[in-house]
């Protein structure tokens, strides 16, 4: 199994508890990203600028979709994830993020960790691999 899959298998999802009186941890199962994309499923290419992350409704604590806002770490000079829409089906929480490689030397293969964030307040942070990998979709 590609290392990248294993470890989009195994992210963990970590509430902040900052609107909830607990921290809640969420089980590994819990993330996919780019469901349904054969190749492309398991990890966020930098390739590809519209892509899906899929969480439960819970993690953001009733939270509206609309003030949610995302921030990463661990991704090299050049490269971001932002948070282009979120939206709800039925306890799904589905996040379209755009992946921008603005340097041609930003090549990752590795983890980024990811909070969603509202009012300025961290909900909800999980790791996601990120890669380099155009030459999958060929």
């Amino acid at each position: 199994m590609n290392k990248f899959l294993t470890a989009a298998l195994t992210a963990a999802l970590i509430g902040t508890g900052s609107l909830a009186s607990a921290q809640t941890t969420l089980s590994s199962g819990d993330v996919s990203i780019n469901p349904n994309e054969g190749k492309l499923s398991g990890f966020l290419n930098t390739d590809m600028s519209w892509q899906v992350i899929q969480l439960p409704l819970s993690a953001v604590n009733g939270v509206p979709l609309d003030q949610l806002r995302l921030s990463t770490t661990g991704l090299p000079e050049g490269l971001s994830v932002s948070l282009a829409r979120a939206i709800q089906i039925g306890n799904t929480l589905v996040l379209n993020v755009d992946v921008e490689r603005s340097n041609a030397n930003a090549v990752p293969h590795g983890l980024a960790t990811v909070t969603l964030l509202a009012g300025g307040a961290a909900l909800t942070t999980f790791q996601v691999p990120v890669e380099y990998v155009s030459y999958l979709s060929q």
